[in-house]
């Protein structure tokens, strides 16, 4: 999936997809365990921002203004950077999808 954030709005692109013979396609593999470790980084983001919040701020601000994040997950660093930054998002889980579209918005 590919999150962008353009003057504080976020937009979802498309899901991520992989190339197998030429032809383009989602990818779709181990869904229960997806699921399982999509919920498990949901629940710990609240413990984590606890913890690593204020630091994760004075990082992220130090960024450039346009961003590529690979294996974003559920989107649990979206609230550390600065407005105005324009982040390309990429989750190959497809169970990340949905709780990164929710973080986006």
């Amino acid at each position: 999936m590919q999150t962008r954030k353009n003057a504080g709005q976020w937009s979802i692109n498309s899901p991520m997809v992989t190339r197998s013979n030429g032809v383009m396609e989602t990818v779709h593999r181990h869904s229960t365990k997806n699921r399982l470790h999509s919920w498990l980084l949901d629940r710990a983001e609240s413990y984590m921002h606890r913890k690593y919040g204020s630091r994760k701020k004075a990082i992220f601000s130090r960024l450039p203004t346009s961003v590529v994040e690979i294996g974003s997950g559920p989107g649990a660093n979206l609230r550390y950077y600065p407005p105005g930054t324009a982040l390309t998002a990429i989750e190959p889980n497809p169970a990340m999808h949905a709780p990164l579209r929710a973080n986006a918005a």
